[in-house]
């Protein structure tokens, strides 16, 4: 359907639009119903060829639906759509004269009818008073909904803001009282940890202690001993050592004689000179360590006295030599004394392993008894610390003890205050979250309200406007003029008429839309749906497909043992060269009957293949 506003046609579709006919249309109604059945007999075998090739099937008319009418055109409405009413006043176009008739044919913008100038300015007042009534309108909208959207935003943000301030009360209440529950079984689990381990922390350093005063009592047995064994080593080392210095001493006086004499007698001393070397090197090694201060001191005096002995002896000798003036007797001295260097060195070597023997397993006891001294220190440590760690774990387990029933009612009181007030809170939460929601539900309501007010304001003004201006152009000197070439069926107004609202001026014969009704039998009628497929085969242009556009839902017959409806099919495609009244034969169901679309193949039905 085309539908044109203010003045344009419009087309409508038969089944959908009842129209008023003519007395000539309803005398041609009662004649098709009369001559109807008769029709396709009469043009059987005398069929004239078109500019269409006519083709022909054999229809089983037992099994198809089928029936015949005439062809009828649609009609298309020229509208008066103008509104000249607010329902209080009016201000209708009045028709002043009607310049055409049913049947004449008219070219688009021929004059068709014209209205009183009286009634033309009346109307344009009307119109114009009611697009400023629409602004003003519009205006005062405008203000109203500034006024009340800051006022619904207001009263929105305000509950908005409670409700970020109740959600951060909400979420503190609940951290509060879930602390409390935490605090609570923390301080609960820490007391039971402690009843439940400090007894076996206490047992386990007991155990300690045990083992340590038992390592202890083994270390004094073992210390004991090597000091006792060290008491007897030392009596031995220090003979050793005296007797280590005084050979010492020996060996020196006698090497340093033997080296002045040899030096008198020009033999080479150097062997001399290096024991003398090695002895001051003894000598700096006792005076080193703390036992043998005592014997450098000593050998630091008594080899002055030695030297100057020696060299006492050596003038001696060399005044004897002098005085004897032969060198037999210096060499049965020096002889002499040679043998005494020999002796005191071996007695010096003696005495010097001995010592080194003596010192180095008194070195080894001193070790053994610093050793176990240290044992004795440290596990001495061990059980005083271990002491003190047994006293602070029976302090803990006796606090615990004692803490543990009103720890236990503490984190069973946690626990109930928070089941009940944790009701409480998200009770309150929630009628604040009610609140926020309802807020937010009345302002989307109100915004969409003053949208839908705001936005019928607008489109007040628009279509009082349009009326204006349709008015304007449409309506100029009070001429409607035709909204389309064509052929008129029917003037739907009159001299006098007053135009407010809505309604038909003219009616128009539509080519564009062609269909036939036919009558279908109740038995027939219930296979038969909007939507299916017609065959229509007419003798001027043969076979042509339609559709089922309408079933009518009563019977259009009166008689009881006759009963049919009226189903109106309408030809597909534009129809050319169909006149208005031309009869046609309709078939249904044929895609059902021929097991699928059947084409070229329909006849008149008064011809019949031989």
């Amino acid at each position: 359907m085309r539908t044109k506003i203010a003045g344009k046609w419009k087309e409508l579709s038969v089944q959908k639009k009842v129209v008023c006919i003519t007395s000539v249309t309803a005398v041609c109604m009662a004649l098709i119903v009369i001559t109807g059945i008769s029709v396709y007999k009469k043009h059987a075998g005398t069929a004239k060829t078109t500019g269409r090739q006519r083709t022909e099937m054999e229809i089983p008319q037992s099994e198809a639906v089928s029936g015949s009418g005439y062809v009828a055109y649609g009609t298309a409405a020229q509208e008066f759509t103008l509104t000249l009413t607010d329902g209080e006043t009016s201000a209708p176009l009045v028709v002043e004269e009607i310049c055409v008739s049913a049947q004449d044919t008219v070219t688009e913008g021929e004059q068709i009818l014209k209205v009183t100038e009286e009634s033309l300015e009346q109307a344009e007042r009307f119109l114009a008073k009611a697009v400023k009534s629409a602004e003003n309108a519009l205006t005062t909208e405008k203000m109203e909904y500034t006024k009340a959207k800051m006022e619904a935003e207001y009263t929105y943000i305000a509950e908005a803001g409670l409700n970020e301030t109740a959600k951060a009360e909400y979420e503190s209440q609940i951290a509060a009282l879930e602390e409390k529950v935490s605090s609570a079984q923390s301080s609960l689990e820490e007391a039971y940890l402690t009843v439940n381990d400090n007894p076996v922390s206490i047992a386990e350093k007991e155990n300690q202690i045990a083992s340590l005063n038992s390592q202890s009592s083994e270390a004094e047995a073992k210390l004991s001993q090597a000091q006792g064994e060290l008491s007897s080593v030392k009596e031995v080392y220090e003979q050793e050592k005296s007797g280590y210095e005084t050979a010492l001493e020996e060996l020196r006086a006698v090497a340093i004689v033997c080296r002045y004499l040899g030096s008198y007698r020009g033999e080479d001393t150097q062997e001399l000179d290096t024991v003398l070397s090695e002895i001051s090197k003894e000598a700096a090694e006792l005076a080193g360590s703390s036992e043998g201060t005592q014997a450098a001191r000593a050998f630091s005096v008594s080899a002055p006295a030695a030297g100057q002995s020696a060299a006492s002896d050596s003038r001696e000798a060399e005044e004897a030599g002098s005085e004897a003036g032969t060198a037999s007797e210096i060499d049965t001295l020096l002889e002499s004394l040679k043998g005494q260097y020999t002796t005191a060195k071996s007695t010096y070597e003696a005495h010097k392993n001995a010592y080194k023997d003596i010192k180095t397993e008194k070195e080894e006891l001193d070790k053994v008894v610093a050793e176990y001294q240290s044992v004795l220190s440290s596990a001495e440590k061990s059980v005083s610390s271990l002491n003190q760690e047994i006293n602070q774990l029976s302090q803990e387990l006796e606090k615990a003890d004692s803490q543990l029933p009103s720890l236990e009612a503490a984190y069973a009181e946690a626990l109930n205050n928070q089941v009940t007030e944790m009701v409480s809170v998200k009770e309150t939460y929630r009628s604040d979250m009610l609140s926020y929601e309802y807020a937010k539900n009345n302002y989307d309501l109100t915004m969409e309200r003053l949208d839908q007010e705001l936005e019928a304001a607008e489109e007040a003004v628009a279509a009082a406007q349009e009326n204006a201006d349709l008015l304007a152009t449409q309506y100029q000197d009070g001429i409607v003029r035709a909204a389309r070439d064509g052929k008129i069926q029917m003037i739907g107004c009159q001299e006098g008429d007053e135009l407010s609202g809505q309604s038909s001026l003219v009616f128009y014969e539509d080519t564009s839309y062609k269909n036939i009704s036919i009558s279908v039998s109740q038995a027939d009628v219930t296979s038969v749906e909007v939507g299916d497929t017609a065959m229509i085969y007419i003798e001027e242009t043969g076979q042509l497909e339609g559709t089922v556009t309408a079933v009518a839902a009563s019977s259009a017959s009166q008689s009881v043992s006759s009963v049919s409806y009226t189903v109106t099919v309408s030809i597909d495609g534009e129809g050319e060269g169909i006149e208005n009244g031309t009869s046609a034969a309709v078939y249904l169901n044929m895609e059902e009957i021929m097991g699928g679309p059947q084409e070229n193949n329909l006849q008149n039905p008064g011809e019949q293949n031989p």
